[in-house]
Parts: structure tokens; C-alpha cells; sequence
């Protein structure tokens, strides 16, 4: 629905949940869905060693990619 255009209260309202519980929700699905090349693994775990454990904002920034996905993909990377 996100991607047809739907504003987060229409989607929200849709499945009867509040806005940031969907938003939340959807960030999770795309973080979890994001392609992970062998070089873009190799700059979250510099970024990573770099700003240790500092803000994921700054690390999505540095590697091209939403902190939500960094995190995940830290996590999934045992970086955690």
C-alpha cells in the first residue's frame, strides 16, 4: 500500500495499528530485504570498527544504505 501512494494513516488505519507502528514495521521488511554485495559488507564492518557503535545514521550515510539495514545486517553479521 506504501508504495501505491498511501499516506501511513491511510495504511495505519487499513490494519487498524497506529502510523509508527506501521512505519516501524515497514522499515524492518525493507531493512531485512536490502541486497548485500561482499563490498558493501566490507564498508559496514569498517564503518562499524570506525565509529564504534556510534549513531546507525552515520554509518547508513558513509555506506549508501538506511540505518535501520546497517543495523540489521550488523546484527545478522554477529558485529553485535
Amino acid at each position: 500500500m506504501k508504495e501505491e501512494g498511501s499516506s501511513w494513516k491511510e495504511v495505519a488505519e487499513h490494519f487498524g495499528l497506529k502510523p509508527d507502528a506501521i512505519r516501524k514495521f515497514y522499515g524492518k521488511h525493507q531493512a531485512r530485504h536490502e541486497n548485500w554485495d561482499a563490498m558493501k559488507v566490507q564498508r559496514l564492518r569498517e564503518a562499524y570498527v570506525k565509529y564504534d557503535k556510534q549513531k546507525w545514521q552515520v554509518i547508513g550515510t558513509e555506506i549508501g544504505s538506511k540505518p535501520m539495514a546497517c543495523e540489521t545486517k550488523a546484527k545478522e553479521l554477529g558485529l553485535l
